[in-house]
């Protein structure tokens, strides 16, 4: 099976490289500890429409010292990568070919190839200076990494992990210790580190927004995103963390990514969500929505669509009820998972945000933008209205409404999943 033509495809449409488990990011030796590296892409046919691929497909992973030819620092084989509404992830290192850190020299430029059934993807990823900040650099003549957090981790970890050497501090050997390594990942994955710095890291402060004009080199832990961040010089190269618990237990619909990437556009990594109302197991009607999710606060909702599986949902700030009308919200959101797009309300609009009415299905936006019938399987998207694709609003645009729900009103739905914000973080 050719996915695309070289010429044409856009088969790879998005990837990143992000750490996933900063106990094994943070090896305690530099030599011969490997790493493993979450790799996602997101695959599409050539055709027009670019529609999501769903397929298991062989696929090679090779990291070069060079933009083209180069030499080959490091390769891995997966005979069958399951690609699910175009979506896939594997973990770089994991599937018989160990990722050695020694390949990540400071300052030296990494780029990775994939290929695909056979067919090379181009241009080659650049790897950017985050996998090097992930990882602390072991020397004899190092001061060595130190992970400032909270209390609650050290207790943990000090049943079981002597090299602790306060309520607050982990040093090298602490790091080294696998009861301890673990308890510090969960703390990175949480947004409760205080700072990370020596071991040659530098320091990474934790801020919930990313300063303005930083020098190159710059690190920091961002809790708004649950990212690891370096500026490089021109931008913010991004890793991100994932965090351990599930923020959306339950869910048929979202892999763990997803869930994570819905939690960052809110603002709350950590943010737990409970489900409300799904339309396989609480009936196809407006009035069953209404009935399972009004008066909750803050929902999520996430729709399937039938055919091309597109995953798309949205984000109110405000409550649903029976009470016919619209509701203001400046915080209220749209979002594409198939095309990892954020759609926020345009502020001139936000009273506009949801519209209520008992047999209606979630319906957000003055246009509708985005309006489920009563059946909670037809509609339509006139699309954007109130919410900005592209820096438009105010207008049906069909570039933004065939990337959002496929098509104006032509579209089915195959699930629907409301979920409403609890207290306590995913680990709750």
């Amino acid at each position: 099976m050719k996915i695309a033509n070289p010429s044409t495809r856009r088969a790879v449409e998005r990837a990143f490289l992000g750490a996933l488990l900063v106990a094994t990011m943070i090896p305690a030796s530099l030599a011969d500890t490997p790493t493993v590296t979450n790799y996602q892409g997101r695959l599409t046919d050539n055709s027009p429409q670019q529609n999501p691929i769903n397929a298991s497909l062989p696929m090679e992973f090779r990291i070069y010292d060079s933009a083209t030819t180069g030499v080959l620092l490091w390769s891995e084989v997966w005979p069958s990568v399951s690609v699910t509404s175009g979506t896939f992830s594997v973990l770089l290192g994991s599937n018989g070919s160990p990722l050695p850190a020694s390949i990540f020299t400071d300052g030296t430029s990494r780029f990775l190839e994939v290929v695909i059934n056979g067919e090379v993807l181009s241009p080659r990823q650049q790897i950017g200076t985050v996998p090097y900040a992930a990882r602390s650099q072991h020397s004899d003549d190092s001061p060595g990494l130190q992970v400032q957090i909270g209390t609650e981790a050290a207790a943990r970890a000090a049943g079981d992990a002597a090299a602790v050497t306060s309520a607050n501090q982990y040093t090298d050997a602490a790091v080294a210790n696998e009861a301890t390594a673990r308890a510090a990942e969960d703390q990175v994955l949480h947004g409760r580190i205080d700072s990370i710095s020596g071991g040659g890291l530098g320091t990474v402060d934790v801020v919930t927004d990313r300063p303005a004009n930083p020098p190159t080199g710059r690190i920091v832990f961002s809790t708004t995103t649950g990212t690891l961040d370096v500026f490089d010089g021109q931008r913010w190269q991004e890793t991100r963390l994932l965090p351990a618990g599930d923020c959306f237990p339950g869910s048929i619909l979202l892999d763990a990514n997803q869930k994570h990437q819905i939690d960052q556009w809110y603002g709350n990594v950590t943010q737990k969500w409970q489900l409300c109302y799904r339309r396989s197991t609480h009936g196809a009607t407006g009035t069953a929505f209404h009935t399972q999710c009004n008066n909750l606060g803050e929902t999520i909702t996430v729709i399937r669509m039938n055919g091309d599986l597109r995953l798309l949902g949205g984000y109110s700030e405000a409550s649903w009820s029976n009470t016919t009308g619209y509701v203001a919200s400046n915080a209220a959101f749209l979002f594409s998972l198939t095309y990892n797009e954020k759609y926020p309300i345009d502020p001139t609009r936000s009273q506009f945000s949801i519209y209520n009415n008992s047999t209606y299905g979630p319906t957000f936006g003055g246009g509708f933008d985005f309006h489920l019938l009563p059946n909670m399987t037809t509609g339509y998207c006139f699309f954007p209205w109130s919410y900005i694709c592209d820096g438009k609003s105010g207008v049906s645009d069909p570039a933004c409404h065939t990337r959002l729900c496929g098509a104006y009103n032509t579209w089915t739905v195959e699930e629907v999943e409301t979920f409403y914000a609890v207290p306590g973080g995913c680990d709750a």
